[in-house]
């Protein structure tokens, strides 16, 4: 399928007759077929990244949606500067919208949240097979397995981004079945990241975090902020004079550590004292294989009470905040919440956990409200404080959109990737060389 017959189709899809925001959501992905250098074509030195002839890049990860919602436009970048472009990625029916784009894809099997050997043995294998037969000059590997699996078995420049601490290494979920993965983790990631050339984290604290457990070296790590936010394509929402509710929205995938029980909690308290005043929303995909993962039985349990509703899986941010006043995100850990980045883009002001990453994102009383986690009780309270104050809600969600523009935008991130790939490539071929 070609690209333009994947837009096509896209279109003909999310129309106008479409749910609200789908087709918002339809004009930032679209925006990609025109995203090519900046002006300033990212200055790169002549033997770097810039002359991606002939040179083949692998970008590794663990969700195909991730992708598409994130990394899209690095990707599109790198075939713009010239370079062959491969993603290696278990297997996923979206697979399909990347190869549209003329990116090389290479499924193999992996399952998040297992630790059977033989699986992991199997998973090793087959990615080390995608690597031989790819032989890539340049390779960045994003979040926890991938990461791991992508260093150990990578060749060449390796480049590693940390998105979060993770339940293999933060405690959030304590259950017996989680063990083993505590006990290995550490151990695969300071093999791991031995073979990178540099580790990128999204936060200082988790930077810190990781070189204190002795995870990785202190020289080879460095500061980029997410992966940037189109805010060309992500706007402040239109919101009806008519509306009389004030509505809160979660936007993550379904499992206890995003603060989802505590999210429902606070609902209740708010509705208790407000009554009607203010409707609750969840949005985002079911994920079984998170070991916090929440059962589909369980949310619609909460439907039926009536203190929330979930929209199910959305397609991106303009969906889930369709009409929203406020965004909450009551995480347990995060690296740098792109969610949180993304609803102060569209204008509204974020409710999240003081905890990092999450802080990062949102400045308390300037942007949002930073509560305690596990605190249902003090996000209730955040929530009552903003819906009875209406030009809070305005001046926070200003506020967020303006630092987002100037602290987070896309161009802005690329670049810095686009940089520590220049560095990289610049000292392996003196290396080489000499």
């Amino acid at each position: 399928m070609s690209r333009q017959s994947t837009l096509e189709f896209s279109i003909r899809f999310l129309g106008p007759e479409s749910e609200p925001g789908r087709g918002r959501e339809l004009d930032r992905e679209s925006r990609l077929l025109s995203l090519e250098q900046p002006k300033n074509g990212g200055a790169v030195s002549a033997g770097g990244v810039g002359s991606g002839q002939g040179r083949r890049f692998l970008f590794t990860t663990i969700q195909a949606d991730t992708i598409i919602s994130s990394r899209l436009p690095l990707l599109r970048r790198m075939q713009n500067l010239g370079w062959e472009v491969h993603v290696a990625l278990p297997r996923s029916s979206r697979a399909i919208d990347l190869a549209a784009w003329g990116i090389e894809v290479h499924q193999f099997d992996l399952k998040r949240g297992s630790a059977n050997p033989i699986l992991e043995g199997r998973s090793l294998f087959q990615l080390a097979k995608i690597v031989r037969s790819v032989r890539p000059h340049l390779s960045h590997h994003v979040s926890s397995k991938a990461v791991i699996y992508g260093s150990l078995m990578g060749s060449r420049i390796n480049i590693a981004t940390i998105t979060g601490i993770g339940f293999s290494l933060n405690g959030a979920n304590r259950g017996i079945r989680s063990l083993p993965v505590k006990i290995i983790a550490p151990f695969m990631y300071r093999k791991a990241l031995g073979r990178c050339q540099k580790v990128i984290f999204q936060n200082e604290s988790d930077k810190t975090t990781f070189v204190n457990r002795n995870l990785v070296e202190e020289q080879k790590t460095l500061i980029v902020p997410g992966s940037g936010v189109d805010v060309d394509a992500i706007r402040p929402l239109f919101k009806p004079a008519s509306r009389t509710k004030v509505k809160f929205v979660l936007f993550a995938r379904m499992i206890g550590s995003k603060g989802v029980y505590e999210y429902v909690e606070a609902a209740r308290i708010v509705k208790r004292r407000l009554k009607d005043g203010c409707e609750f929303v969840l949005a985002g995909r079911l994920d079984y294989d998170n070991p916090t993962h929440i059962h589909a039985e369980q949310i619609a349990a909460w439907e039926r009470e009536g203190v929330v509703k979930w929209l199910g899986e959305v397609i991106g941010p303009c969906q889930a905040f369709d009409e929203a006043d406020v965004a909450v995100l009551p995480s347990y850990s995060e690296g740098l919440p792109r969610v949180c980045l993304e609803a102060a883009a569209m204008g509204l002001p974020v409710i999240c956990t003081n905890v990092p990453g999450c802080a990062d994102a949102v400045l308390h009383g300037s942007t949002g409200l930073h509560v305690n986690p596990r605190d249902p009780f003090a996000l209730a309270e955040a929530m009552i404080k903003l819906a009875v104050n209406p030009s809070m809600r305005q001046a926070m969600g200003s506020a967020g959109r303006t630092r987002v523009c100037e602290q987070f935008g896309m161009n802005k991130i690329l670049d810095q990737l686009l940089e520590i790939y220049d560095r990289e490539l610049t000292a392996w071929e003196m290396q080489t060389v000499c």
